[in-house]
C-alpha cells in the first residue's frame, strides 16, 4: 500500500515512513523466519534502496544491521566485512550516537568470524562498557537481542579461547543473568546458544544437554526461528554420544547438521562438523570422519571463516593416528598445523590442546626434547585454572619430561 501511495500520492507516503516500514518488516522476518531466510534478505535489501533517499541514520543502521547479519548467517564473507565497516564508520563519524554500542557489538563478532579473538573481545567489552539501560533499552527490538547480554556472551567464547577461561566462565554466566533480566525471548534464545557453544567447545557433555533443553524449552514456547531446532537436535545428539557413543546418537547429530545446513545457516557449521567426524572416527568410519574434515577445510577456504581451523587441524591428526597409529607424518604435520593457525589467531586454549597431543606423539617415539620444546612455550603463562583439564595434563607431561 505504501509503495503505491508513494506512486500516486507522494506526499501522503514519505520515504522515511516507509523505510521504517520495511526496517520493521525485516525485523519481524529475523524473529519468524530466521537472519539468513530469503525473505529477510529481501526485505532488508529493499530497506537499502529506501534508505539511500533519507536522512534518518537511526533508520539506515537497522538496514545496515540486518544486511550483516544475514551475511554473518551465510558466512559471506566481503560483504560482512563491508556491512560491519560501514556500520562503524557512520556510526563513529556522528558524535554521541547511540548506535556506537551496536557497531562495535558488530565489529567483535566480525573480528571473532575472521579468527581475530583479541579484536573481537576489545569491541565487545567496549559494548558492554558504553551499553546504558536507558538509552539502549530498544536496541533487542531494532538490533535482534540486547547489546550487553549478547556482547557478553560471545566475549565469553572469545576470552575462552585466548586462555582466560575463569573470566570467560564468569562471564557466561553473567551474560545468561542479564539475559533473563533483559526479559526478550529472542535474547535469552541467544545467550542460551552461545552458552551451548561454549561448553561445546570446552567439551562439556553434560552442560550441553542441559543448556541444549532450555533453549528447546524457550525456542518453543515463543516460536523462535526454525534454525534453533537444528542446533538443539545437534547439541542433544553430541551431548548423548559423548557420553555413550551410541550408534542412535551418531543419527541425530547428522540429522541436526542437516537441518542446520537445509535452513541455510551456514555459521557454526564448520565446528559442528568437526565434532561429527570425530564421532564417526570413533565409531569406525575413519575415512568418513576425514573425509568430513577435508570438505570442512575446503568450505572454509571459501567462507573465510577460520575461528575453528585449529581444532579442525587437531582432530584430524586425532583420526589419523585411529587410522594408523604407526603412521606419525601426517598427524604430525596436522598438530604443527594446528599450532601455527592457534599462534597467529592467539588463541592459547586452542594451541595448548593441540601443543599437548603433538608433546603425547613425541613422547610416544622417545623424543623428549621435541616434546619439551613444543609443550612448553604453550604453558607457560597460561592463566591459572582448575576449569581447563589440558593444563593439568601439560603440567604432568612437562613434569614428567624434567624430572
Amino acid at each position: 500500500m505504501a509503495d503505491k501511495l508513494a506512486t500516486t500520492a507522494p506526499s501522503a507516503a514519505p520515504a522515511s515512513n516507509r523505510l521504517h516500514l520495511q526496517t520493521s518488516l525485516g525485523n519481524a522476518l529475523i524473529s519468524a523466519k530466521g537472519y539468513y531466510a530469503p525473505e529477510t534478505s529481501a526485505a532488508f535489501a529493499r530497506a537499502r534502496e529506501l534508505a539511500s533517499r533519507v536522512e534518518d541514520a537511526a533508520e539506515r543502521f537497522s538496514v545496515y544491521y540486518g544486511l550483516w547479519v544475514g551475511h554473518l548467517t551465510r558466512c559471506e564473507p566481503a560483504p560482512l566485512r563491508e556491512m560491519a565497516e560501514l556500520f562503524r564508520r557512520e556510526a563513529t563519524d556522528r558524535p554521541d550516537c547511540p548506535e556506537t554500542l551496536i557497531a562495535h557489538r558488530i565489529s567483535g563478532v566480525t573480528c571473532w568470524y575472521f579468527g581475530d579473538f583479541a579484536g573481537a573481545h576489545e569491541h565487545l567489552q567496549k559494548t558492554i562498557e558504553l551499553y546504558d539501560q536507558a538509552r539502549h533499552s530498544d536496541s533487542a527490538h531494532r538490533f535482534g537481542q540486547d547489546s550487553r547480554a549478547t556482547a557478553e556472551a560471545h566475549d565469553a567464547v572469545a576470552l575462552w579461547v585466548l586462555g582466560r577461561v575463569d573470566e570467560a566462565l564468569r562471564l557466561a554466566d553473567r551474560a545468561l543473568t542479564d539475559a533473563e533480566s533483559a526479559a526478550h525471548p529472542p535474547t535469552m534464545g541467544f545467550a542460551l546458544l552461545v552458552a551451548a557453544l561454549l561448553e561445546f567447545v570446552r567439551y562439556n557433555p553434560k552442560a550441553v544437554a542441559t543448556i541444549s533443553q532450555a533453549l528447546a524449552d524457550i525456542a518453543s514456547r515463543y516460536d523462535l526461528p526454525a534454525y534453533i531446532a537444528g542446533l538443539v537436535v545437534f547439541f542433544q545428539g553430541w551431548a548423548d554420544w559423548s557420553g555413550s557413543a551410541a550408534v542412535s546418537s551418531l543419527a541425530e547429530m547428522r540429522r541436526g547438521l542437516a537441518i542446520h545446513r537445509e535452513q541455510g545457516f551456514v555459521f557454526y557449521l564448520h565446528n559442528f562438523a568437526t565434532a561429527l567426524a570425530k564421532a564417526e572416527a570413533t565409531a569406525g568410519e575413519t575415512d568418513a570422519g576425514l573425509q568430513r574434515l577435508d570438505d570442512a577445510l575446503a568450505e572454509l577456504e571459501r567462507t573465510e571463516e577460520p575461528w575453528y581451523e585449529a581444532e579442525i587441524h587437531r582432530i584430524r591428526a586425532e583420526i589419523l593416528l585411529k587410522r594408523d597409529l604407526a603412521d606419525t607424518a601426517a598427524a604430525e604435520q596436522s598438530l604443527q598445523a594446528a599450532i601455527a593457525i592457534a599462534q597467529s589467531q592467539k588463541a592459547r586454549s586452542f594451541e595448548l590442546r593441540a601443543a599437548l597431543s603433538l608433546a603425547k606423539l613425541y613422547r610416544a617415539a622417545d623424543r623428549d626434547a621435541d616434546a619439551h620444546a613444543v609443550l612448553a612455550p604453550a604453558a607457560e603463562h597460561f592463566p591459572p585454572t582448575q576449569q581447563f583439564p589440558e593444563l593439568t595434563g601439560a603440567q604432568a607431561l612437562l613434569s614428567a619430561l624434567n624430572p
